[in-house]
């Protein structure tokens, strides 16, 4: 029978960093909801159905 091992504490360790300003910690998640949503083929549709009257306005007049 093999000899056990010591088994690691692998329990959740809180952040020892330093840490932005509250403020900034929100564009972190701001910025990548953006970057999701320029991903998306529904949301450049969605763009361009609700431009294209203002787009044909601005030739118009």
């Amino acid at each position: 029978m093999p000899e056990s091992g010591l088994i690691a504490d692998l329990s959740y360790r809180g952040y020892d960093g330093p840490l932005l300003p509250p403020t900034h910690r929100w564009w972190v998640i701001a910025r990548m909801g953006v970057r999701q949503a320029f991903r998306k083929r529904a949301y450049w549709v969605v763009t361009a159905l609700s431009a294209w009257y203002y787009l044909v306005m601005m030739a118009v007049l």
